[in-house]
């Protein structure tokens, strides 16, 4: 896979830089560094692998286990990864073996390696951030990587192409990047209350009614528009068209005081219910495309005094991801995560 090729080509450029060493890809060498998946045909005749099925977030653990011939002497280490994830994970902290030991060598041509046998495993499965990731931040995926960060959730620019469907981009060398480090590229579907001007310009049949429709520079689509919710369709399929794409994260408005529609039909259901209503049709839609496409929904300050309402809307195999800036931007002591999502999480 890519990100095999990528560990192991790292640590074969590591080497070349620091010490000068050519280390091809050869099987029999006085010294060997084995990269591969536990019970692949590489790792034949490597003893004492530890078990790692049974570990949490199992396709991420790893082992480093050193390989030993009659004699008990040491003839090289095997980087063993439950899932390829693993793997990837295993060759990064070799890596930082070896450029200890490169840093602490008082010989051109020798290092001392620690005699080590590892296991380790995530806590959490998913590690890192939200935000506007394009073309200049390809290189930032590998220095996230190298720290054990698994995850980027970006925004996409999006268009009306030809025939009218909306639809999202990815930069193809970003989700190269992601690919050869064994990150999960998560595209966000943008808060509902941020959809930009131009958007209502092109349909301007879109927009809510009453005197709510418009909150300062914020402008509300009314829910009951059959457009509104092609939109919202089209956008996540052109998002699951791409791939490599698993998982869409969608964001609820952001604003308890958001704009929102005043005409009858919206006015029938809590706003953040429709709101994720319409984002579960969308995935469903979706999965037409892709059956193995997963959605999150992103809770909002806005959605806070509704999100038990939320919660009970939308069917079991969607994720939550929980947000508030008033509550999740803080110094507090208080527990982050409060009891109605405790609860629904404890729940599976």
């Amino acid at each position: 896979s890519d990100s095999f090729v990528t560990a192991a080509d790292d640590l074969r450029a590591l080497l070349k830089e620091k010490a000068g060493v050519d280390a091809p890809a050869a099987p029999e060498k006085a010294f060997t560094i084995r990269l591969g998946l536990r019970g692949s045909k590489v790792m034949e005749g490597v003893r004492d692998i530890l078990d790692l099925s049974g570990l949490p977030h199992a396709e991420q653990a790893y082992a480093i286990v050193p390989i030993r011939e009659t004699g008990e002497r040491l003839t090289g280490y095997a980087l063993v990864g439950q899932g390829e994830p693993g793997a990837y994970y295993a060759a990064q902290t070799f890596r930082q073996l070896i450029e200890g030991a490169l840093h602490k060598a008082k010989a051109a041509d020798e290092i001392e390696l620690p005699v080590v046998a590892i296991r380790d495993w995530p806590d959490l499965g998913e590690r890192g951030f939200w935000g506007s990731y394009g073309p200049g931040n390809a290189q930032d995926i590998a220095f996230m990587a190298s720290r054990r960060f698994n995850l980027v959730e970006i925004h996409t620019p999006r268009r009306f192409a030809e025939g009218g469907a909306y639809t999202a981009a990815i930069d193809p060398g970003l989700m190269a990047a992601t690919r050869k480090h064994a990150v999960k590229l998560v595209p966000i579907i943008t808060h509902l209350d941020h959809l930009p001007k131009s958007l209502f310009e092109k349909l301007p049949e879109l927009r809510a009614q009453g005197d709510k429709a418009k909150v300062g520079e914020l402008q509300a689509a009314c829910h009951a528009h059959p457009a509104y919710q092609k939109l919202l369709n089209d956008w996540m399929r052109s998002l699951a068209e791409h791939e490599g794409v698993e998982d869409v994260c969608a964001w609820l408005s952001e604003l308890e005081n958001c704009p929102k529609c005043s005409c009858d039909e919206c006015s029938k259901e809590n706003w953040f219910v429709s709101e994720a209503r319409m984002l579960v049709r969308a995935w469903q839609d979706g999965r037409k495309v892709k059956p193995s496409l997963r959605l999150r929904i992103l809770l909002t300050q806005g959605s806070y005094p509704h999100n038990a309402l939320v919660l009970h809307a939308v069917p079991p195999e969607v994720g939550i991801s929980y947000y508030s800036g008033v509550h999740t931007y803080s110094v507090s002591r208080e527990p982050m995560v409060y009891p109605l999502l405790r609860e629904f999480a404890q729940g599976g």
